[in-house]
């Protein structure tokens, strides 16, 4: 009987694990669709420059939060929304920045207005380097949550 048992829960075991795989790659598929990045950019020391943020969804969104990591010796000074896809009048941005490099970003719906189309650069971010920058570094996005805006019947 303990042999019969044991077969029993390594089978459930089993299934179970199955079932988790499958619900982490049907989460997995839902984010996939919508894609946020930071195009490239090389800078100098002493140098600005503005540098695009895109998004590429395939769900209507109407306001989008993120957290932007920057290299040590860089700084986000500015935030500029891109006509093509953000409407000033219908759409509010937030730059705040946060110890260490850290920027909360927010572009926020004023009359739940959808971004427009489902690809390109939605904001620009102005990064100005320091007089002594010389690292190398990657930008990070965290913690990014987007919605979306729907009466309730």
């Amino acid at each position: 009987m303990n042999r019969n048992t044991s077969s029993i829960m390594s089978g459930l075991s089993l299934k179970f694990s199955l079932m988790l795989l499958f619900v982490l790659i049907s989460i997995t598929n839902v984010f996939a669709d919508n894609k946020l990045s930071i195009d490239n950019f090389s800078i100098k020391p002493g140098e600005t420059k503005e540098v695009a943020v895109n998004l590429d969804n395939s769900d209507v969104m109407t306001s989008l939060q993120m957290d932007v990591q920057l290299p040590s010796g860089l700084t986000c000074t500015a935030l500029t929304l891109n006509p093509d896809r953000l409407d000033q009048n219908e759409q509010t941005l937030n730059l705040t920045p946060h110890p260490a490099g850290l920027y909360f970003v927010g572009i926020f719906s004023k009359n739940e207005t959808n971004f427009v189309g489902n690809s390109g650069t939605l904001v620009y971010m102005t990064i100005k380097a320091d007089a002594d920058f010389k690292n190398k570094g990657t930008i990070t996005i965290l913690n990014a949550i987007a919605s979306n805006i729907k009466a309730v019947d």
